[in-house]
């Protein structure tokens, strides 16, 4: 199946907002709700993404789930920031693969730079 690029921008923006929930929760403890949501983005962007996409989402998660679970949150929180910049240059390499039909609007680039955020101190 093939995703527009708004489709895979939309996806991400969701899933960067779901990140800033567990960048919230960093340190409080597991969130089943906010875990079952990961695995939801997880589960899409396979659809969506190659097998490394697929990897680089799962990291993501799996960094989201790591700082909500530790007692001192900054390496995971790290770790979580990181995740996010690679799953942003996964999804612009694969729209300059052309893995995407691109849609109409503004270019998928810089719609997902906007997404990417700095590592937080």
């Amino acid at each position: 199946m093939i995703f527009s690029a708004d489709e895979l921008y939309q996806e991400l923006a969701r899933f960067d907002a779901t990140m800033a929930l567990a960048i919230r929760r960093a340190g409080g403890g597991p969130d089943p709700v906010l875990d079952r949501t990961l695995a939801g983005h997880v589960r899409v962007f396979r659809a969506m993404l190659d097998e490394d996409g697929t990897a680089i989402a799962v990291d993501a998660a799996d960094a989201a789930r790591r700082a909500m679970d530790a007692a001192d949150p900054a390496a995971p929180l790290h770790m979580l920031a990181m995740a996010r910049q690679t799953l942003a240059a996964k999804a612009r390499d694969a729209d300059a693969d052309e893995v995407f039909v691109m849609a109409t609007g503004p270019s998928l680039e810089r719609r997902i730079a906007s997404l990417e955020l700095i590592a937080p101190s």
